[in-house]
């Protein structure tokens, strides 16, 4: 893009864009040039990498555009704030709180379509469609009592199969897995990997992994590789597998979440 490019581009957006903060989850940027200019911050944004260039050129419809990034950078390397899309889609926090402002931008739409099958809240589980199939983290459940709150769901227990006790159930509004105490009465896990379920911020197996947990989180390979999410301890997405969009965790650090990244599977417990 040249500097005559750049010049109409930067007019154009100008008009439409507020600033905001910079987000602790947003894709890291190299150092700022010392003597910022127009040619030099120009260059300095072009030399960016993908992730920072796709996040920085969001625009409202959920689109994104390499060229609106590197304005955007350029601007902001001259001295302005950081466009408020660009900031909210940093978490899945950052984007329900943009959404409340801006419930007709196209970004939003997959944010604010109406949950079917179960929803995974950071303290439990509900089907969508019958409040009464609930299991709450914490709560006092025997197997028996399960069957009988989930009538029509096929339940098997398990003891010992990489877990203390454990239940699987399948049925009408989709699958999940449940983890108990030793004595099999206290819940302290749940999870799914079963595509017709979501969560309460709005994300959904086999959606993208960027948009539930930022640009960057904090990832653990655990038993199954996950990345936390950044608006509750304990509630992890498992990351789906694909040969072609790999990443690394590393322990207790906040990495980089590749826009190719998809959930698939949600599992929650409460932390110690």
């Amino acid at each position: 893009m040249s500097l005559r490019q750049f010049a109409a581009l930067a007019a154009l957006i100008s008009l439409t864009i507020c600033t905001g903060t910079a987000s602790a989850t947003m894709p890291n940027l190299s150092q700022k040039p010392s003597q910022p200019s127009q040619a030099t911050c120009l260059k300095w944004a072009q030399s960016q990498n993908s992730d920072a260039l796709e996040t920085w050129g969001t625009a409202e419809d959920g689109t994104s555009s390499r060229d609106v990034g590197v304005m955007r950078l350029t601007l902001y390397c001259l001295g302005d704030g950081v466009p408020v899309i660009v900031g909210a889609t940093s978490s899945a926090g950052a984007m329900a709180a943009y959404c409340t402002e801006h419930a007709s931008a196209g970004i939003c739409g997959r944010h604010v379509k109406q949950a079917t099958g179960f929803v995974f809240s950071p303290d439990g589980m509900t089907n969508a469609a019958e409040s009464a199939e609930t299991v709450r983290l914490g709560e006092k459940l025997t197997a028996d009592a399960l069957r009988r709150r989930f009538p029509g769901y096929k339940v098997r227990v398990a003891k010992g199969e990489d877990c203390l006790v454990c239940a699987s159930v399948e049925g009408p509004a989709g699958s999940f897995g449940l983890d108990w105490t030793e004595n099999g009465r206290t819940v302290t896990g749940l999870y799914t990997y079963d595509k017709g379920a979501s969560d309460a911020f709005g994300n959904r197996n086999g959606g993208s992994l960027r948009d539930a947990v930022g640009a960057r989180a904090v990832c653990d390979n655990g038993l199954e590789f996950g990345c936390e999410s950044p608006k509750a301890k304990g509630f992890w997405y498992v990351v789906e597998e694909n040969e072609k969009c790999s990443f690394a965790a590393e322990t207790d650090k906040p990495v980089s979440i590749p826009a190719c990244a998809r959930i698939g599977g949600i599992r929650i417990y409460r932390p110690k």
